[in-house]
């Protein structure tokens, strides 16, 4: 293991004024700063915060104290930064800490080692059950709107993400509701009907569908659906 942790930096940080404009100096003291505040809250300062002293950067740096002073400045005027002046230094706090160091946060076509880690953690029976519940759903929404739609990758993916907010009991609850819809049944002036993915393109449609006091629920055929479902739970653990 490597000790003493890590910083994230965006890619997009090529692209900014300090990286691309601004003295060499600066981007270095940035870097430092970055990494020198906290990771995370104790006794003293919050997570993003610290006292970093004039001595440390310009040991690390190299930097004068006239570099410090102007780069600092620009941190603080560009909303970089907070930064209390002291006798030794400054006390430090560097704005949107968290969301640049959240490796949630960024975007990759790619799999993260965290997501790859995670994905290797799922057996061959949790991919069985993952499959048996989205096979689920879409047999469910066929029986419901009188089609004949596939277990794709898409599907397989905007479903797994959905499971991580609704339970499978609560989303065939929502299919249930929209299928009592006349007009997503194709009852419209453009005969348009809903497909699959027009449930599960977000949370916020199952959150709808799922709450709407339009419609009468009944969970009659979805509690035969889930009867025997023992292994949901462990599914769930595994998305």
């Amino acid at each position: 293991m490597i000790k003493g942790g890590c910083t994230f930096w965006a890619r997009q940080t090529f692209d900014s004024d300090i990286f691309y404009n601004k003295p060499d100096k600066w981007f270095k003291i940035w870097f430092f700063i970055v990494s020198r505040v906290n990771y995370k809250d104790n006794s003293t300062f919050k997570r993003g915060e610290n006292l970093v002293t004039y001595y440390e950067i310009i040991e690390r740096t190299k930097a004068t104290k006239d570099q410090i002073y102007k780069a600092i400045k620009y941190f603080k005027t560009e909303r970089m930064i907070d930064a209390n002046k002291t006798t030794r230094g400054f006390i430090i706090k560097v704005l949107n800490y968290g969301i640049y160091q959240d490796i949630e946060n960024y975007q990759d076509d790619s799999k993260t080692t965290a997501r790859r880690q995670q994905d290797d953690t799922i057996t061959k029976e949790g991919k069985e059950i993952k499959n048996k519940y989205i096979s689920t759903y879409i047999n469910y929404f066929n029986e419901k709107f009188k089609t004949s739609y596939q277990v794709t990758s898409e599907r397989v993916k905007k479903l797994t993400i959905r499971l991580k907010m609704f339970t499978l009991e609560e989303i065939l609850k929502a299919l249930d509701n929209l299928s009592k819809s006349e007009f997503h049944q194709g009852d419209n002036d453009r005969g348009w009907k809903a497909d699959p993915d027009f449930l599960i393109r977000n949370d916020e449609q199952i959150d709808k569908w799922l709450n709407t006091d339009l419609i009468k629920k009944d969970s009659s055929n979805i509690n035969n659906l889930l009867k025997g479902s023992k292994n949901y739970e462990d599914f769930k653990r595994g998305l």
